[in-house]
């Protein structure tokens, strides 16, 4: 019987492309990596940017076209002295930003969540000027329509909806159980946080 899969109009089975394992689990949320369940790509062309990870991205806190599958985010880099700052938006009137960081001087930037985003990630910045064209484009392509995530030795709560879990709001999943992903919308939406008082692992497969 061919995998139903209407998110994305795939005949056929999946099969498996990559895995995530430990993912740490702790008092924070956690979302899954965007390099591992899709693909991003800067359009921007710019050379002060480069080696983007990101986490928690979806359609609620991203520029998703009715047209197409792919998410947009934008960016803008600054500098003040010697501070390097990065942000990122969900719109391309910079109206609406979901994360942001900064570094004194070039390296990596670490960038945390704005306005309850869900947003995470890092980028590694050359500056040599200050850059908020509207071209500053990042495409998210999903792939994986189906992943297997195995709890270890502790539990987790999650949500598959974008919602922030607790240790006393969410789906249960005992130390040893497995969660199934179904489509591109779970896994994008995907949210996990440790159930007890120490960190949990999870390994996840990711089939496209």
């Amino acid at each position: 019987m061919p995998w139903p899969d209407q998110n994305l109009h795939r005949t056929g089975y999946p099969v498996p492309y990559t895995h995530e394992s430990p993912a740490a689990v702790s008092t924070d949320a956690v979302a899954l990596s965007v390099e591992k369940w899709g693909s991003i790509s800067d359009k921007s062309g710019s050379a002060q940017v480069a080696t983007w990870t990101l986490k928690g991205v979806n359609r609620n806190n991203s520029d998703a076209s009715a047209n197409s599958n792919a998410l947009t985010l934008y960016w803008i880099l600054t500098n003040e002295t010697t501070t390097r700052t990065l942000k990122l938006y969900k719109d391309h009137a910079m109206a609406n930003e979901v994360a942001t960081g900064d570094s004194v001087g070039d390296g990596t930037i670490t960038l945390v969540e704005s306005n309850a985003s869900g947003i995470t990630g890092t980028v590694a910045v050359t500056y040599t000027a200050d850059d908020t064209d509207i071209g500053n484009q990042l495409i998210i392509s999903p792939r994986a329509v189906y992943a297997k995530i195995t709890v270890d030795a502790q539990p987790i709560r999650y949500h598959v909806d974008n919602t922030v879990p607790t240790d006393t709001d969410g789906l249960y999943a005992a130390a040893s159980s497995v969660i199934e992903l179904m489509t591109s919308e779970e896994i994008m939406n995907f949210r996990m946080i440790r159930q007890g008082s120490a960190d949990a692992n999870v390994f996840i497969a990711y089939y496209e």
